[in-house]
């Protein structure tokens, strides 16, 4: 199908089901993760100290991608297509950022085992839910959104040169953002130490690499 001609695929009746379930199934996977940490070898060391200080970064990036595209999609998503700022170069800036959130938790995780259930959870809920919400959009703005589509990718940023930025960048809240990342990001830390803390304390056997 030449490019110019690219429509949307139509939807899986199984990526309904995961869209309309993706708060419960995303508590599911967290739990399944922390349990299979509880349960996984503890590192130390010079590699601890690496995967840690690693999952920390990607998470403070992540965290900083969805800032940057929350300023400009607000709370105009339903009555607009956003092209500026990060959707500029992707489709789905705050997913991205989502994703590389999960894989600094799983880094700060320190299990192999719960990174690669936890990832591929992740690509199988955000996928599906990604989809819905495009197929949505595609109802609200019909060719004007499949245009957009045609331009940029869904997942991977292009590496061509992006149109000129026309929009305003605009936090609601800056504060409260700021305050929830912080948050978040010190969440995580605390997670991370509380599970090897109780990994050791209860003598839990490694059961997961």
């Amino acid at each position: 199908m030449p490019h110019d001609q690219v429509v949307l695929p139509p939807l899986p009746p199984t990526f309904t089901f995961i869209y309309r379930r993706r708060i419960a199934l995303s508590c599911a996977g967290l739990a399944l993760f922390a349990a299979i940490v509880l349960f996984s070898e503890t590192s130390a060391g010079v590699m601890n100290a690496v995967t840690n200080g690693a999952g920390v970064l990607l998470v403070g990036l992540g965290i900083a991608v969805r800032l940057w595209s929350a300023g400009y999609v607000g709370g105009c998503k339903k009555r607009r297509i956003v092209t500026d700022g990060p959707y500029r170069f992707i489709r789905n800036p705050l997913y991205a950022g989502s994703f590389l959130v999960a894989a600094g938790m799983c880094l700060l995780g320190g299990s192999w085992t719960a990174s690669l259930v936890a990832l591929a959870l992740f690509v199988a809920l955000f996928h599906a839910t990604v989809a819905v919400e495009e197929h949505t959009l595609e109802t609200w703005f019909g060719e004007e959104y499949l245009s957009y589509v045609r331009r940029v990718p869904r997942y991977v940023p292009a590496f061509v040169a992006p149109p000129p930025c026309h929009g305003t960048y605009e936090l609601a809240h800056p504060g409260r953002e700021l305050l929830h990342a912080v948050t978040l990001l010190c969440g995580l830390l605390a997670v991370t130490e509380l599970m090897e803390h109780l990994h050791e304390t209860l003598g839990l056997p490694a059961l997961f690499p």
